[in-house]
Order: structure tokens, then sequence, then C-alpha cells
């Protein structure tokens, strides 16, 4: 139950956004060299830490 109202907040953000920033803004934003660095870094960092999170949670879970 709460992780529906918690997705439902979550989602009511993202369209708040997407009905709020025009489609020709967003794809100017994203030409832009520094969101692209920006975009970069955050798929880079979540992918390390997903990394992280399997090789050290799979062997902790195993053992409980």
């Amino acid at each position: 139950m709460l992780a529906a109202l918690f997705l439902g907040l979550v989602a009511v953000a993202v369209v708040a956004l997407i009905v709020h920033a025009p489609a020709a803004g967003i794809l100017a934003a994203l030409n832009r060299e520094v969101v692209r660095q920006a975009l970069v870094v955050s798929l880079e960092t979540t992918a390390l830490s997903a990394l992280i999170i399997v090789v050290t949670g799979t062997p902790v879970a195993l053992l409980l």
C-alpha cells in the first residue's frame, strides 16, 4: 500500500514536469554539452552502484 502511494506521488511529479516543460525546450537542453555530461555521470554512478550492490549483496544474502 505504501509503495503504491509512493509510486503515485512520483508519477504525479513526472507528469507535472512533462506538462509544464515544452518539448522543444527539453530537446534543446539535451543538445547542451553540460546536460549530456550530467546524464553520463548519472548513468555511470547508477551502474556502478548497482554492480556494487549485486557483488556485495548476493554473497551476504546467501550467507543469511
